[in-house]
């Protein structure tokens, strides 16, 4: 796992290596759906370094 020196604490770590199995089932099934209801993440380049508002 790689962020931030601090930000991953010894137990967010463990609680990932706990879950990761569910983790990463939730994520596939949630690739795998059509129709989430969310806006497409379209991809911005030229203003890629601007902060999220």
């Amino acid at each position: 796992m790689r962020a931030g020196k601090g930000v991953l604490t010894d137990e967010y770590k463990a609680l990932l290596k706990e879950n990761k199995t569910d983790i990463i089932k939730l994520l596939q099934q949630n690739k795998q759906a059509k129709n989430t209801g969310l806006p497409p993440i379209i991809a911005d380049p030229e203003h890629r370094y601007q902060p999220f508002l």
